[in-house]
């Protein structure tokens, strides 16, 4: 049962104020409680509380985007359990996709607290713990960030508290919601998948569409054309643009040039293959010839780096020797990708048979020496194995999905069947996904996309319903990491300056709480389980996903940090709250480093849902 209580600004009781409230059942799952707040005392700072106690044995707990049942999983130094040395942790709703959300999950039933979408709901706090046998969640009505605020990865820094002043006899209005779902069997850890339907319905706002498609695959073109380098040893494409090449945040007037160093990556933020594929799929549209033999001529300079083991540099930059290293990530993509381009080869006729002897040489090698599905998260190019844990190596899992469609080959659809459970049992029938990103090591969301897609394979190819089943988990797994409604920012910041609205935006992981445009990558495998399954809560999911990932793309006027930016061009990383921006103090700061990935996402997106392309 809820309550109503107040707080001061240093946290003591306040008796002198009253509540009243009315509710509404808005659906089989979920509450909406209206409250009245009326400060009967002396004008003063003042916290306005809705606490809820569950008395049980907790299977799970999670603040979306936040905390994953303590963010166990990884060695970043990020938030971790309930508590900051014995004092509940505090977070504002900016770092939550759901505002002042708490979730936690029994053996038979999941409950969740969160508030509403208007100016004064959404401008909270929340926290959640254990006291006494009670799993204690609560909402707090003003903006704390306590007992430390959480800065950047590893850095921790002095708590941020900001309590609005309420007048004497002042009355106050506030929105929040409660969430009970008595769990059916195979749901446990995903007793929220109700909740997060929820959210992509009615509660969420439904985002302008800022360009139209048509606009977003002409500009995005002009920035992938323009990544294309022709080096001494081949053709590339580089990481991106940055202010003179180096710089991350500018600071004044400075052209946006390729970045100078760490310049070349088959997939994760360079995509060198998925930029090839798309080059092939130009070539198919319009018959440009120069766009073949780029795709040929960015294949063919990667299949240089392939070791005798089979496995093929994640990089390009460092010496191709033994000893350098290689990722999951990057790997699995490789594969993947260089299997896409070989069925695009075929469909125009020319022999992509180099390019399958390349793709097997990687699945063979994984084959043989990791038969069991657990792929090491980095391994060395003679093979030896380097970090084994982490949920990367599900990009491999996906590599072989994507095999087996492509020769049929039983061996590969086995050893992805096994990958598959290996990763699925040990991480995501958790509710958690750890070490898909390779700029961290703890939870995050990366790691998931390729279980979806594999799920999804696997599910086309075997008629096994258990893997839609299983598709639709790890699918609202992900949407534990979208944002449903939108952060204020004052007008002198960037996002207020660029009119950015949060709703889609997808924040990185539990030590990186920043928003990007990932979104845009999994909006196919989305609307797929919307048609598979008639659940128009993916409809929406994929329409704020897409709209998000737009809406500050360039249209060659934009300008920003006294730099105007190119047409097509947008930035990796909106720094949506107090972390990544240097000043906690401030938040809504937009970073200026154009990277390849988005425009690649964005374009694979387009081309993958074809005459589909209106429902976004």
């Amino acid at each position: 049962m809820y309550k109503f209580f107040c707080l001061d600004e240093h946290f003591n009781d306040v008796t002198d104020v009253s509540f009243s409230f009315s509710e509404e059942i808005v659906s089989e799952y979920i509450k909406k409680i209206d409250i009245t707040f009326v400060n009967n005392g002396k004008t003063a700072k003042l916290i306005p509380v809705v606490e809820q106690k569950t008395e049980a044995e907790l299977l799970t707990y999670m603040m979306p985007c936040v905390l994953y049942n303590g963010n166990e999983f990884g060695s970043d130094n990020s938030p971790k359990h309930m508590r900051y040395e014995g004092e509940p942790w505090i977070f504002s709703a900016d770092r939550t996709g759901i505002p002042g959300c708490t979730y936690i999950e029994t053996a038979d039933k999941g409950y969740a607290l969160f508030a509403g979408t208007d100016t004064d709901s959404k401008n909270c706090s929340c926290s959640i713990y254990d006291e006494g046998g009670n799993i204690v969640q609560r909402i707090y009505f003003a903006h704390i960030e306590t007992p430390k605020a959480f800065l950047e990865t590893h850095l921790f820094g002095d708590a941020i508290i900001d309590i609005p002043e309420i007048k004497s006899g002042e009355e106050k209005h506030y929105v929040f919601y409660i969430y009970e779902y008595e769990k059916h069997q195979g749901e446990d850890f995903y007793g929220y998948k109700k909740l997060f339907d929820f959210a992509n319905g009615d509660y969420s706002p439904d985002p302008e569409e800022r360009f139209s498609v048509e606009q977003v695959k002409e500009w995005t073109w002009e920035v992938v054309r323009a990544l294309v380098e022709r080096t001494d040893f081949g053709t590339l494409t580089n990481i991106g643009f940055l202010p003179n090449g180096t710089d991350y945040l500018g600071k004044g007037p400075a052209p946006f040039i390729w970045r100078k160093g760490g310049k070349y990556e088959a997939g994760w933020c360079g995509q060198n293959l998925m930029i090839a594929e798309l080059h092939l799929r130009s070539f198919i549209e319009t018959n440009n010839s120069e766009d073949k033999e780029t795709a040929l001529s960015i294949l063919d300079t990667w299949l240089l780096r392939q070791h005798k083991s089979g496995l093929i540099s994640s990089h390009y930059d460092g010496a191709f020797t033994e000893d350098e290293r290689i990722d999951a990530c990057n790997e699995g993509t490789i594969v993947s990708e260089l299997l896409f381009c070989s069925a695009l080869l075929r469909q125009i006729g020319e022999d992509p048979s180099r390019y399958e002897a390349a793709a097997e040489k990687i699945c063979l090698f994984y084959l043989n020496n990791f038969s069991d599905g657990d792929f090491p998260q980095v391994i060395k190019g003679s093979g030896e194995a380097v970090v084994q844990t982490g949920g990367a190596g599900a990009f491999i899992t996906l590599g072989f999905v994507h095999a087996y469609e492509y020769f049929g080959k039983k061996e590969y659809l086995d050893i992805a069947e096994r990958s598959f459970a290996f990763y699925y049992d040990t991480y995501l029938k958790y509710s958690v996904c750890g070490g898909g990103a390779l700029d961290t090591f703890c939870v995050d969301k990366e790691g998931a996309h390729p279980m979806l897609r594999a799920a999804l394979g696997m599910y086309k190819l075997t008629d096994k319903k258990e893997y839609l089943d299983l598709a639709e988990n790890i699918a609202h797994y992900m949407m534990t990491w979208c944002f449903y409604y939108n952060v204020d920012y004052s007008e002198d910041t960037d996002c207020g300056k660029l009119d950015i609205y949060t709703t889609g935006g997808t924040s990185v992981s539990a030590s990186h709480h920043h928003l990007d445009c990932w979104g845009a990558y999994y909006v196919p495998e989305i609307l797929e389980l919307a048609h598979m399954t008639g659940n128009a809560a993916y409809v929406k999911h994929a329409k704020i996903l897409w709209r998000y990932t737009t809406q500050y793309i360039s249209d060659g006027k934009l300008e920003l940090h006294g730099m105007v930016r190119p047409r097509g061009m947008q930035n990796e990383a909106i720094f949506h709250c107090h972390w990544g921006s240097g000043d906690p103090s401030i938040k809504g700061v937009i970073n200026d480093w154009m990277v390849a990935w988005p425009k690649a996402f964005q374009l694979k997106t387009i081309y993958l849902l074809g005459k589909y392309v209106d429902l976004i």
